[in-house]
């Protein structure tokens, strides 16, 4: 699954809540038809530039949309729409409207089994690392990739890029046993 997240604010002069509510049935109803699974719209109601413990607070940026795909090449036909002349009166209304406007994608990728922190960081970080899903697809720590596909893998990324090792060992995990289910509730 793919993770798509716009953060922008309202520029001024545009009437932000009739703005954002028009963004938001437009988005709903276009991206539907390009196989979009799940999308929203988030307000910031604060937030904190730094740490909690010395950080100032900010509210920038305002707004935050956010949708799922389930692959690249869904994303991508919303996009050649968007960039198309049959998408440009929406492009242009959209983004002639807003300002601060970044956009995230964030890879859902599965590692195939439950991965533990033993890094023994506890501070917060910000970092961005460049792997290639097709290079990634399908591996486990255990069996890492043999060739480079159009990049590293996740796992070569994570240790080249910020010096972090995924390694594969057994080891005690949680889990939650379920040892009884009542079809109806009981009386208190």
């Amino acid at each position: 699954m793919l993770r798509v997240i716009h953060a922008f604010d309202v520029k001024p002069g545009v009437v932000e809540t009739s703005f954002v509510e028009w963004l938001d049935a437009r988005l709903d109803e276009i991206t539907k038809r390009f196989g979009c699974l799940e999308r929203k719209t988030w307000v910031f109601v604060d937030g904190i530039r730094g740490d909690y413990d010395s950080g100032k607070p900010e509210r920038s940026p305002k707004y935050l949309n956010e949708a799922f795909w389930p692959d690249q090449a869904h994303l991508d036909r919303f996009r050649q729409w968007l960039m198309s002349e049959d998408g440009k009166a929406f492009r242009k209304e959209w983004f002639s409207s807003v300002t601060s406007h970044t956009v995230l994608r964030y890879v859902e990728i599965p590692v195939g089994s439950p991965v533990t922190d033993a890094t023994g960081l506890t501070g917060t970080y910000d970092y961005t690392i460049y792997w290639s899903t097709s290079a990634t697809r399908g591996l486990t720590a255990a069996a890492p990739a043999t060739a480079d596909v159009e990049g590293p893998t996740l796992f070569d990324a994570l240790q080249d890029q910020l010096g972090l090792k995924l390694e594969a060992k057994k080891g005690p995990v949680q889990v939650l046993v379920v040892d009884h289910v009542e079809s109806t509730p009981a009386a208190n």
